[in-house]
């Protein structure tokens, strides 16, 4: 991981914080985001690295966060895709599938050219589906 430079959502706590710690231990510098301003600046300067506040449902939030991931890290190499988003409804008569799709994958940035070499990992955490 020694000069690899890496995202993280989801970066303020649980499996976030622990990935940044991990990344920043093996070498990596890191990017922070999360919508807890405070918990992510927090992770963010305990390891030396970058916070950015980000919904990552939001598209163009996604790109303003790799483009400052890549201004502040020298690039993206690793992107660890962990935030999640409460759907607000269960599997029953309330089910949406719209507001589902949003919830399950709601960080994925697609690689830009050039990026075929990085790699770019999604995982879904925290998801609330009741």
């Amino acid at each position: 991981m020694r000069g690899k430079a890496a995202i993280v959502t989801g970066g303020a706590s649980g499996l976030g914080r622990a990935t940044a710690l991990t990344l920043t231990l093996a070498g990596a510098r890191v990017g922070v985001a999360d919508l807890d301003a405070r918990g992510g600046r927090e992770v963010a300067d305990m390891i030396g690295g970058h916070f950015r506040a980000c919904d990552v449902s939001d598209l163009d939030a996604n790109r303003e966060l790799v483009d400052f991931t890549q201004e502040q890290c020298g690039g993206v190499d690793i992107a660890f895709l962990n935030a999640g988003v409460a759907t607000g409804f269960g599997v029953g008569e309330d089910f949406d599938l719209a507001r589902y799709r949003r919830a399950t994958c709601p960080d994925a940035v697609p690689p830009r050219h050039g990026d075929a070499d990085r790699a770019w990992l999604s995982t879904v955490a925290a998801q609330q589906i009741s």
